[in-house]
């Protein structure tokens, strides 16, 4: 069990967990009270993807560490959530299969990885490098100057 997330909302705690069950994928929910009722979601079987999003009535906070795809840096414990953590299936993103192990060799697996597409680890094909710089448009990186750099 991997404690993903620590949620509040309406006087409730909750906790977020991930879980693996003869190959699968479960987040678990567990919460606490004290007044009101928890308005967040349940838990979940991960078919696809699962996502938790925070808003200013629904705040989140990292239970475990976790690597930033774009910076290469450990994110730690107790970090707040602005925005969104998705956790997806191994079979949709196999071009990561090799980041594994502890978060040192996650993130040399990761910068070898950025090298050998030459970007985003997630790429797959050059289009991706193309519809990624779309992204910049408008930030003054534009055009085929910013596609040439992605």
């Amino acid at each position: 069990e991997l404690k993903l997330l620590h949620a509040f909302a309406n006087g409730c705690h909750a906790e977020y967990s991930l879980i693996c069950r003869e190959g699968v994928f479960e987040v678990k929910e567990s919460h606490l009270c004290s007044s009101g009722h928890f308005t967040g979601p349940g838990a979940a079987v991960v078919e696809q993807s699962w996502e938790l999003c925070s808003s200013k009535d629904f705040s989140l906070s990292l239970l475990t560490p976790v690597l930033d795809l774009v910076w290469d840096v450990e994110i730690p414990v107790s970090t707040a959530v602005e925005g969104c953590l998705r956790v997806s299936l191994p079979e949709d993103f196999p071009e990561l299969e090799k980041i594994r192990g502890t978060m040192e060799e996650q993130k040399k697996a990761l910068i070898q990885r950025k090298k050998e597409v030459g970007g985003c680890p997630t790429f797959r094909s050059a289009s991706d490098r193309l519809e990624r710089a779309s992204d910049f448009e408008g930030s003054g990186l534009t055009g085929s100057f910013s596609r040439q750099y992605l």
